[in-house]
């Protein structure tokens, strides 16, 4: 009945709208007549469809259509430069009606052949539908700030993704991965989450302590357990944040991983999801001290904000793990007195280490050995880990950490505690430990390449490489056995965060093999649409499970090489992607540290840098950018650009302060005045 009613309304506001639109050019006159003819057209299919459902999506589509004219109709003030896209706009529905007259035909026959084929039609007809709402879209774009933000919203509903992807197409995914196979000592501590999970609907859940000791692995296993997985079922949502760069990339990628738009109040739409499917979710941000604890202590505390924020969502269980030694301040955390995660006892130590050597029983010399070797990690279970992949006798590896143990004790000057110590001792070993001399240093190169690709090195750079290395595949298989790197849920090679730091920290990555992602990503960055256009969205698909990637190897190459034009061109290019999705100025910031030689490019980087913050609404930046960036312009053209943006930044400036001021006001009114002294 609802449709209905939203059926007839539809339609008494197109014949309104063509009553109004007398005088005006052609496009504008013509385009509510034509949606009223594709209405009427509707009014035979929605009878005798093959299918209910391909209806009243073609319906809602068409409503939306018209509900963006009956928004935007005459606002621009420029019919001349919209009837490009009007016209394609009245061109796309004209297809669909006579498409429709087609179907009205074929029915008659009672073929099964034609239902099939109508069926494809409907299928062909939708991304019809959802380019038409793109061209129209684009239309306004130039004129109104307000219709760029409609833009993303309508560019990223579900509708424009076809619903078969290509296996070559990997999306961003919130499935959890597995529980680690060996897995001890923790069992206390999974039933206390579990129990905080279960028990409380909106319960916010810290696991922190020093790298290596065990949070991702604790914080799978409650994930993993059975009544959780009854509970929660597929809103169990896992979140890698080792590339997230700040706050709105964090949210950005929490709206893809559920199809939510990327436009306007993003944790808004986050929140009614969750309201709107019942039992609960869970959300786990893994490895959240990435972003957290950064030296730009504005977006450490933007990052706590959002924290903040998260958390007052009811029916969100939230989970964070971090290595830090104290959580967020924001949040009042359910398990308080439980946050800090400790290494295990040597018993659960042992029991780990035996089950991943396969050894059933050591000798009593090999048992006093390994009871040593135990205490050696002190409790730390990644070494322990790493010390069992390595397939050797605790009395062979007893000699080896103790002479490893002062050398990479004193090989920073920075404090380290003594479980990062040991978690160190473990990766130098593995390093030096190879089962297969004849590799020489292939495993360590490729180890340099995973380091600087936190979010894994997947099969298409993994063939771009290959050329580099004799015998890739074995190598792979190599520092894989030896628990170095581990495959993700979407098929990359990924590498655990201590191991990664200690890489990126003793072992640089060669050139040859820089050059190499280089170009790979390169040609990444070429194809990212530089503005919302027909398959938009299939692009963000293609390459969001990438794009932590390419900006973790730019600011690599940022900070050690020195610019060059190409350079220059794919930060930029990132940077222009990234504002119709997720206005980021981590780039072009970092890359704008390096371009005190180079004033033009400079100027270019303060120009984008301006933009973005204005995008961001953070319009002092962006005045401050954009004034930098035209003291820099020799170009007139460039400086009045400038300009125009410095003025509208001013402009919403005031606006956005008086609005705050409205709203101070109005909230002083409601505070009761005390009584007059008498």
């Amino acid at each position: 009945m609802a449709l209905d009613a939203s059926y007839d309304t539809l339609k008494f506001g197109l014949r309104a709208m063509v009553s109004m639109s007398e005088g005006l050019p052609w496009p504008l006159k013509a385009a509510p007549q034509t949606a009223l003819q594709v209405i009427k057209q509707l009014e035979y299919y929605r009878i005798s469809a093959v299918s209910i459902s391909m209806s009243t999506t073609l319906l809602l589509a068409i409503r939306d259509l018209s509900q963006v004219l009956i928004e935007h109709y005459g606002k621009s003030g420029n019919e001349h430069d919209m009837s490009p896209y009007i016209r394609e706009f009245m061109h796309d529905l004209q297809i669909i009606s006579i498409r429709l007259r087609i179907y009205r035909a074929t029915t008659k026959l009672k073929k099964v052949a034609a239902a099939v084929q109508i069926q494809a039609l409907i299928k062909e007809e939708k991304a019809r539908l959802a380019h038409a709402r793109n061209v129209l879209m684009t239309a306004f774009a130039a004129s109104t700030h307000s219709i760029v933000i409609d833009i993303k919203n309508i560019l990223t509903t579900p509708m424009m993704v076809p619903t078969v992807v290509t296996r070559s197409i990997v999306g961003i995914t919130s499935k959890p991965p597995m529980m680690p196979i060996v897995f001890h000592g923790r069992d206390a501590q999974v039933e206390r989450l579990v129990q905080y999970m279960l028990a409380e609907p909106s319960a916010r859940l810290a696991i922190i302590g020093p790298g290596g000791v065990g949070k991702t692995s604790l914080a799978l296993a409650a994930l993993n357990d059975r009544r959780v997985k009854n509970r929660f079922g597929d809103r169990r949502l896992w979140l890698p944040c080792d590339a997230i760069s700040d706050e709105d990339v964090l949210l950005t990628v929490i709206a893809q991983m559920l199809a939510l738009p990327l436009a306007g109040d993003v944790l808004g739409s986050f929140a009614e999801h969750i309201k709107i499917n019942p039992g609960g979710t869970v959300l786990v941000l893994d490895n959240l001290e990435t972003v957290w604890i950064s030296k730009d202590l504005v977006l450490s505390s933007k990052l706590e904000l959002l924290l903040a924020r998260l958390a007052s969502i009811e029916e969100l269980v939230c989970i964070i793990t971090a290595r830090a030694e104290a959580p967020p301040r924001t949040v009042s955390w359910t398990n308080a007195p439980e946050v800090l995660l400790g290494p295990f006892d040597v018993e659960a130590a042992r029991e780990s280490f035996i089950e991943l050597t396969g050894h059933v029983w050591y000798p009593p010399k090999e048992q006093s050995c390994l009871n040593e070797l135990m205490s050696e990690t002190n409790g730390m279970p990644l070494a322990v880990r790493l010390l069992g992949r390595l397939q050797l006798q605790p009395s062979e590896l007893i000699p080896r950490w103790k002479e490893l143990h002062p050398t990479v004790a004193q090989q920073s000057n920075l404090p380290r505690t003594p479980y990062k110590i040991c978690v160190e001792v473990a990766i130098q070993l593995s390093l030096t430990v190879l089962p297969r001399p004849e590799f020489d240093l292939e495993p360590i190169q490729l180890l340099t390449i995973c380091a600087v690709l936190p979010d894994g090195l997947f099969p298409d750079t993994t063939e771009c490489i290959r050329p580099l290395f004799r015998r890739l595949d074995k190598t792979l298989d190599l520092v894989r056995s030896q628990g170095l790197v581990y495959d993700g849920v979407r098929g990359e090679t990924k590498m655990l965060g201590p191991v990664r730091d200690f890489i990126q920290a003793h072992h640089e990555i060669a050139h040859q093999y820089l050059k190499a992602l280089r170009t790979r990503y390169d040609q990444l960055a070429q194809i990212l649409p530089q503005e919302p256009a027909e398959g938009f969205a299939m692009k963000v698909v293609q390459v969001a499970p990438e794009l932590g990637n390419l900006m973790s190897l730019l600011l690599h190459i940022i900070a050690t090489q020195e610019p060059d034009a190409t350079l220059v061109c794919t930060v930029q290019s990132v940077t222009q992607f990234l504002f119709w999705t997720t206005p980021s100025p981590t780039l072009s910031e970092a890359l704008l540290r390096r371009l005190f030689n180079y004033p033009m490019w400079r100027a270019d980087c303060l120009f984008d840098l301006c933009r973005v913050y204005e995008r961001r609404q953070e319009y002092t930046r962006a005045i401050a950018y954009g004034t930098g960036a035209r003291e820099l312009y020799q170009d007139t053209a460039k400086a009045a650009k400038c300009t125009l943006a410095i003025i509208n930044c001013q402009r919403l400036q005031n606006l956005a302060a008086e609005d705050e001021r409205e709203r101070a006001l109005g909230a002083l009114a409601t505070i009761p005045m005390p009584a007059p002294w008498t």
